[in-house]
């Protein structure tokens, strides 16, 4: 087995260390992840000028992606801190060590991971689409010329990335 490879799935259960550990770094990520998601307000605040020259449905569906993500990022960081809590009860009221296996088969809510793998994909998404929305975007004390040389970047701009698309399918 090389170094690279994957480890080989143990049948052995885990421990309530391993668990508790597992844990805390899943409400890590979400953390990391609601610090992205308040970075991504903030900028998408310092670009309402750009907003505001977009299309109306462009705007509202940005606030409505950055709520949704908000709230299946809370329920995603309540999921691992109900099951932490959980599982600290039941070892102290069941008097167990933490080398011991982990009582019962349910590991925490599986809909978690998937929800936070998923937030952090939409939330790269939204800011790129706004940075890019806020670089095309001239402000209004621009002249006139160089908001066409905008336009012809960005048509440029999209020529080169349908045509990287075409060629990685």
């Amino acid at each position: 087995m090389t170094a690279s490879s994957p480890k080989p799935q143990s049948n052995e259960p885990d421990t309530i260390e391993q668990r508790l550990e597992s844990f805390a770094r899943w409400q890590k990520f979400c953390a990391f992840l609601g610090a992205g998601l308040g970075g991504l307000v903030l900028f998408g605040d310092l670009a309402k000028d750009a907003f505001g020259a977009s299309a109306y449905w462009m705007r509202a569906l940005f606030i409505s992606v950055v709520v949704a993500a908000g709230i299946f990022l809370g329920r995603a960081y309540f999921g691992y801190v109900f099951a932490d809590s959980q599982l600290v009860k039941k070892q102290s009221k069941e008097g167990l060590s933490k080398t011991a296996a982990v009582p019962g088969d349910k590991e925490f809510d599986p809909l978690a991971p998937f929800v936070c793998f998923w937030i952090a994909l939409v939330l790269g998404i939204c800011a790129a689409v706004l940075l890019i929305l806020a670089a095309w975007t001239p402000p209004a004390s621009v002249p006139a010329g160089l908001g066409v040389l905008a336009k012809e970047v960005q048509h440029a701009l999209l020529q080169l990335l349908v045509r990287d698309m075409a060629l990685s399918v």
